[in-house]
């Protein structure tokens, strides 16, 4: 199918007008949104718009909140364009990137609260190249505080209009403090007839079904088969896991709570790879739980980001004589090098850190309180915050695509979550798959 739809091409139609509107400087119309559920076209009329505007010879840059899933959008727009005929000379390897990345954002440490904040890299920022339209993929998971900076750039005559594109199905964008950024009531744009070729898929049947249940703000009194009658059903839990094991494919488990999450990466670790659960080999798949810089006093460089998942190509296991810590030494399937701590020092280094931090916290010396904080955080830049990637919480699925996923519900009708809540996490489960989603009920 090369042509769109009647229905995509009407919000084509509409979103292309505006847009226009926003490039003459039009203000209410700086950030736009394409919105859809699952099944609905959002990526192929994405790459109608990247031929309309490469044809017109506009600047554009398309991101992503994550590398993961830069890598989602990157490969599916790529096959998208190459598989209709829209071959056009949008640069995929620099014209796509993180949205970080695209901002010059980095994490600077901040004295006061032991955190790290975001902050724009004040040398880079004199460097940026002026552009027409930002594409920001998975919209739903930018918070309003990027968004902020994406108003600076726009303040700064660095860019014209954002159009944030997601769905507005999945989880709500909340950010660290709570506030709620404006993807979800922008729905003016909005996909809202799933496409024909997928109606009989029955991941897009399921999440289909959910949706209509979020939407109509009207939900089961309680969950059960009768939700899921088109994907497969297992209420046996050892019957689940022997199916994730005999598993080829790209697959995860999703649960709940991080205590399963844990239970289901030992399990699975110790199967798959037939090595200790404590140690790191080649092959090894790691989920990073917070960002992480070089150490660099001059320029810190980015390696990898919360939620980006790494690959292990190469590791060695070493010893810190400074610190008396075991650690892995590092180079994943992108080349890029770090350090994780070996199970058997992870405890004697945090008590490190909390010794340090503590320190901070109580030194009444302004300039001995700072050293103390500097010290802390450079500490922290030394080892990578990761966890095994077989499993993972619902929250994190977000943003990737795989072949096929495990979804434990067992415990969902006990979840402490509002009754929306719930079906957005169902749902953001079930459309991560591309093939096929068990259930465990």
């Amino acid at each position: 199918m090369n042509k769109l739809t009647e229905h995509q091409q009407g919000v084509f139609n509409r979103l292309i007008y505006d847009i226009q509107l926003g490039l003459n400087g039009d203000k209410n119309n700086i950030i736009l949104s394409l919105t859809g559920h699952a099944g609905t076209g959002k990526t192929f009329l994405l790459a109608h718009l990247i031929h309309h505007y490469s044809n017109l010879a506009l600047k554009l840059r398309i991101t992503a909140p994550t590398h993961q899933a830069v890598k989602v959008i990157k490969d599916t727009l790529e096959n998208t364009l190459e598989n209709s005929n829209m071959n056009d000379n949008f640069d995929f390897d620099n014209d796509i990137k993180t949205i970080h990345s695209f901002l010059r954002l980095k994490l600077v440490p901040n004295f006061f609260t032991g955190k790290h904040d975001l902050a724009m890299d004040k040398q880079a920022v004199k460097r940026i190249t002026p552009i027409d339209i930002l594409f920001v993929d998975e919209g739903s998971m930018v918070s309003s505080e990027l968004l902020g900076y994406c108003g600076e750039r726009y303040k700064n005559n660095t860019l014209k209009v954002i159009i944030l594109i997601g769905d507005i199905f999945q989880l709500k964008p909340v950010d660290n403090e709570g506030k709620m950024n404006p993807f979800l009531n922008m729905d003016k744009y909005r996909l809202k007839e799933t496409v024909r070729q997928v109606k009989d898929n029955p991941i897009i049947a399921t999440s289909t079904l959910l949706k209509e249940y979020i939407e109509d703000d009207d939900y089961y009194p309680k969950i059960n088969k009768s939700l899921f009658k088109n994907l497969e059903v297992i209420h046996n839990r050892t019957e689940f896991l022997t199916r994730a094991v005999e598993d080829k494919s790209y697959y995860k488990i999703g649960t709940y709570t991080n205590k399963f999450v844990h239970n289901y990466n030992t399990f699975l670790r110790g199967r798959l790879m037939n090595n200790p659960v404590n140690s790191t080999v080649v092959d090894d798949e790691y989920l990073f739980y917070s960002t992480l810089y070089t150490d660099n006093k001059i320029n810190d460089t980015l390696i990898h980001l919360n939620s980006d998942v790494s690959t292990i190509a190469e590791c060695e296991l070493m010893f810190d004589d400074k610190h008396m810590i075991y650690y892995w030494q590092v180079l994943d399937t992108d080349g890029l090098e770090y350090k994780i701590l070996d199970s058997k020092s992870y405890d004697d280094f945090n008590e490190i850190l909390d010794n340090v931090k503590n320190e901070a916290k109580n030194e009444p010396n302004a300039n001995k309180r700072n050293q103390q904080w500097g010290f802390y955080f450079s500490l922290q830049k030394i080892y990578a915050n990761v966890r095994y990637n077989y499993a993972s919480t619902l929250h994190r699925l977000q943003g990737t695509t795989l072949d096929n996923v495990y979804l434990d519900f067992s415990d969902l009708n006990n979840w402490r979550y509002d009754r929306n809540t719930v079906f957005r996490l169902m749902y953001v489960g079930i459309t991560r798959a591309k093939n096929n989603a068990i259930i465990l009920l």
